[in-house]
């Protein structure tokens, strides 16, 4: 007579004799490159405020956003890939009554990547750092001749298939009990 509760369509788990590998996509950095650009003198047009600030507006801090960067491949050089990289910034103005606001602006930085030809394809991944090079600047407007410092690490990565085992890990401790067990002067 059969199990019932082992019908047919169902078996019994079965136990491999060895674990098999786990598989994980992970990203593998097939270039790189590096663009530092210490004084780049630029005019930066700062967006997303209003334009009746009382003048003259100082341009007190600039850094990225966190937006994402945006790029286009716009050159291809012998043994290496060019590209052009737009970087939003986060603009920090004070105005004539020592009002601080927060806007918005963009600067564009070429960026040369050193990758063979063979390697070229994958997603292109740009890292910027941007900071004012030279003390605050001051207009009249929302358009401020900057000299700005930018440091630009771009990569460009490929997901590849990793094969891994589970690691060998030691038995976890016993637990504690939650609080301490009472003093019992007749246990011996």
């Amino acid at each position: 007579m059969k199990n019932p509760a082992l019908c047919g369509a169902c078996a019994p788990p079965c136990t491999p004799c060895c674990e098999t590998p786990r598989r994980y996509l992970v990203d593998r950095v097939v270039c790189s490159g590096r663009e530092w650009i210490r004084c780049l003198d630029t005019c930066l047009c700062v967006s997303g405020l209003c334009d009746c600030l009382p003048a003259p507006l100082t341009l007190t801090e600039i850094c990225w956003s966190g937006a994402p960067v945006c790029s286009r491949r716009c050159a291809d050089v012998r043994g290496a890939l060019v590209y052009e990289v737009e970087i939003p910034l986060r603009a920090i103005i004070r105005d004539a009554a020592c009002c601080v606001h927060e806007g918005c602006a963009k600067v564009c930085v070429k960026v040369c990547l050193r990758c063979p030809p063979a390697e070229a394809c994958g997603r292109a991944i740009f890292l910027p750092s941007v900071r004012l090079a030279c003390g605050p600047v001051c207009s009249q407007g929302l358009s401020f001749d900057a000299r700005l410092t930018c440091d630009v690490e771009g990569y460009i990565v490929r997901p590849e298939i990793v094969c891994m085992h589970a690691p060998d890990r030691p038995l976890p401790p016993k637990p504690l009990p939650l609080y301490p067990v009472p003093y019992d002067p007749y246990r011996s």
